[in-house]
Parts: C-alpha cells; sequence; structure tokens
C-alpha cells in the first residue's frame, strides 16, 4: 500500500501566504509525494490529486506560471493513460492550457512548449479521425521544428517526435501517406543509429516499422524492401533477447520469404 502525504488546503494557503518559498517547496513535495506515486498504478487518483494540487496553484501563484503549466501538463498525461476518446479529448483539453502558459512564460522556442504540441499531436493521432490526424500532423510538426532548433536533429527526442509523425501518416493509410511515413521513419532511423546506435529497442523498432511500411505498399520492390527492414530488426532484437518482438518480425520473415514476388 503506498502512503501519500498531504496537508489540508487551507495550511497551503497560509503558508504561502507567510512563506511563499516554502510553500513552493512544499507544494512540489505533494505532487512529487502523493501525486506522482499514484499515477502510474492509478490514473484516476492521480487526476484527483492532480487537480487538487491545480485548484491550489490558481488561488495562489495563478495561472500563468510554468508551474501551473506542468500540472495541467501531468492531468492531461493521467487522462491519456486512461485511454478512451472522450479522455483523450480531456487530455488534450488540459495539453492546451498547458501549451497556452508556456507560449507565454517560457516562448515557443522551448523544450517544454515542443513537448506539450508533441502529446496534443499524439493525442489526436490516436483519435484517429480525419480531422483529428490533420490537427496530429499540424501540432506534431510544430513540435518538431521547435526541436530542431532547440535540441537540434541529431537528438532520441528529435527521433520519437518524427516516429510520432510517421504514425500518424500510417493511420492516415493512403499509399503517399504511407510514402510520408516510411520517409520520417527513415529521419528517425539515421537519428537512432547516431545517437543510440545499432543495437538499441528503438532502432529495432524503428526497422520493424518502415518493414511494415513497405508491406503495405505492396509491390515486388517494396517487399523487398520490409524484408530488409525486418531482417535489421530482427537481428537486433535477437542480439537484444526481445524475444517477443523478434517472434513476431521471425513469422512476418518467414510469410515474406515465401511470397513469389520477392524471388524473383
Amino acid at each position: 500500500m503506498k502512503v501519500a502525504f498531504r496537508l489540508p488546503q487551507r495550511i497551503l494557503i497560509f503558508l504561502y501566504s507567510k512563506r511563499p518559498h516554502y510553500y513552493f517547496s512544499k507544494i512540489y513535495e505533494i505532487r512529487k509525494c502523493s501525486i506522482c506515486m499514484v499515477a502510474a498504478d492509478d490514473p484516476k487518483k492521480a487526476i484527483e490529486n492532480y487537480e487538487r494540487s491545480l485548484k491550489m496553484m490558481l488561488r495562489t501563484i495563478g495561472e500563468m506560471h510554468p508551474d501551473t503549466a506542468v500540472t495541467y501538463y501531468y492531468i492531461g498525461g493521467a487522462y491519456s493513460d486512461l485511454g478512451g476518446s472522450e479522455n483523450l479529448k480531456k487530455g488534450i483539453e488540459n495539453f492546451e492550457h498547458s501549451l497556452k502558459i508556456y507560449l507565454k512564460t517560457l516562448g515557443e522556442m522551448h523544450p517544454g512548449t515542443a513537448a506539450t504540441y508533441n502529446n496534443i499531436g499524439n493525442l489526436y493521432s490516436h483519435i484517429g479521425g480525419a480531422e483529428d490526424l490533420k490537427k496530429a500532423i499540424e501540432n506534431l510538426k510544430h513540435a518538431l521544428k521547435i526541436y530542431l532548433k532547440t535540441i537540434g536533429e541529431m537528438h532520441p527526442v528529435t527521433a520519437v517526435t518524427y516516429n510520432n509523425i510517421g504514425d500518424t501518416y500510417s493511420r492516415m493509410g493512403g499509399a503517399e501517406d504511407r510514402r510520408k511515413a516510411i520517409e520520417n521513419f527513415e529521419h528517425a532511423l539515421k537519428i537512432y543509429l547516431c545517437t543510440v546506435g545499432e543495437i538499441d529497442i528503438d532502432t529495432a523498432e524503428t526497422y520493424n516499422k518502415i518493414g511494415s511500411e513497405y508491406i503495405f505498399l505492396g509491390g515486388p520492390e517494396d517487399l523487398k524492401k520490409a524484408l530488409e527492414n525486418y531482417n535489421e530488426s530482427l537481428s537486433i532484437c535477437n542480439e537484444l533477447e526481445e524475444s517477443d518482438l523478434a517472434e513476431k518480425i521471425q513469422n512476418i520473415v518467414y510469410a515474406l520469404l515465401r511470397d513469389p514476388s520477392i524471388k524473383k
């Protein structure tokens, strides 16, 4: 059983009025001890605690404060963990509150702002409607633009954003969308190879994503490229002893090897 430390709200308000720095450290302690401890195990309880924290922040340090933005961000993440269309929409709503504050306090060209654009894009992508996917691409490209100017291209976080854009184009499903997905996955792969190296699960999963897109394209040359990428992914998974993913890829490789168009 996890025991969360909490102070009554009226005491926290008093502490802030008398000793603001003490209040600030105490509310951070509460967020760390009584909120983050439950986030992974119980998103609903996490939301309850985050919203209690948010209410106190709005009454004391105000809305236009980066720490208030962080709390909106955590609420958005907890709704994301719950899953389901309605929860994802609530997640977007909270991330957009966070984004509004970051834009006014940290500015657009800040990794925290980029992370929020990224999360908004991911939730729209998972909702999955045609308009949602367009909004996803728009937000993810905002995130990518900021990352490229702040942390640079050769950074694993930038690679994640390229992968997220690729995933969204993949969900759109058309042939041109598939090719755009491959283009973004290949950007991500290049970065992973230069940063985390070849023998890494992110590298393996990106090879796997590229292989999947080539299978959907379906032409003989596409299937050959699919096989090449799946073999790269399989080799890494075997090296890392990632047996579950390796087994799935092995089954696909066997099926591709039986396809007569690859042998021509």
